[in-house]
């Protein structure tokens, strides 16, 4: 019954359509709670929140407990749901990104430190990068571990000449900066800290997730990644002379240091 009422009449088969419209002619009430869905349909279908109210208004006049209740609960913060239902903008994305990183703290056990939270969302975000890059091939974490042929992951601070464009000092030393940038601690006065408006955690996030690029993609990064990595670097030229405090300094500076070497070999991205 519940599934007759809430799906939109063109989806119902032929035997459905009869089926409600014989309970519906049994049942006044539940013909009166079946036309306010429809009509609450057409307002979220459409976007139409400006007849919000008087939708509530007709809720009100049909005295059925379960609709008005509903009404009550409009009420309470009528300006927001009208607001939903009329933009098309939505913060869904923003939603699913805070449910992605509960995920990540729950699978965690509730052992999630700030540190440790803070790696393994860099870490994930990158490999759904590369999966989206690579369509859907990403080298296994422990990859990272040598190999029996002497050959180890760009995690480590080697390559395989063979396979990649860049020199072996270059990994080698991003492989040794981003080992020192993992291990340290983010800095306490960084916490919460903004810098023109820049926030520094989300900074040192969006930077470590293209460093993980960068290793998982043998030296390379696609045309999206290099534009958020310049950016970074630019935040980065901007927000280190304001920060005081030393440790936040070097800590920033080590990431910069980090974001200007990946970016030497950019220059053929398009």
């Amino acid at each position: 019954m519940t599934g007759w009422l809430t799906r939109h009449p063109t989806v119902l088969s032929e035997d459905d359509r009869a089926g409600l419209k014989d309970v519906l002619t049994r049942c006044p009430e539940l013909d009166t709670v079946a036309r306010h869905v429809r009509d609450f349909g057409e307002i979220l279908g459409d976007r139409l929140g400006a007849t919000l109210p008087a939708w509530i208004d007709s809720l009100d006049a049909s005295q059925l407990p379960g609709l008005i209740g509903f009404a009550l609960h409009l009420h309470r913060d009528l300006d927001a749901v009208t607001a939903g239902l009329t933009p098309d903008w939505s913060s869904g994305s923003i939603e699913g990104a805070v449910n992605r990183i509960k995920n990540i703290k729950r699978q965690l056990y509730g052992r999630a430190g700030f540190e440790l939270l803070r790696t393994m969302i860099c870490f994930i975000s990158a490999r759904r990068r590369c999966r989206c890059v690579t369509g859907g091939h990403v080298r296994d974490q422990r990859s990272a571990v040598q190999n029996p042929t002497g050959r180890s992951d760009l995690r480590n601070g080697y390559c395989n000449m063979a396979q990649v464009s860049v020199s072996t000092e270059q990994v080698q030393t991003a492989g040794r900066l981003w080992q020192e940038h993992r291990q340290a601690p983010f800095p306490d006065s960084l916490r919460r800290a903004e810098f023109g408006g820049t926030d520094v955690w989300l900074l040192d996030l969006y930077t470590a997730g293209c460093v993980l690029a960068w290793l998982d993609n043998d030296g390379t990064l696609d045309a999206e990644n290099g534009r958020i990595l310049q950016s970074c670097i630019e935040d980065l030229d901007r927000v280190i002379p304001e920060i005081n405090d030393p440790a936040g300094a070097q800590y920033c500076q080590r990431l910069h240091q980090l974001a200007v070497l990946l970016s030497t070999n950019l220059a053929s991205i398009k």
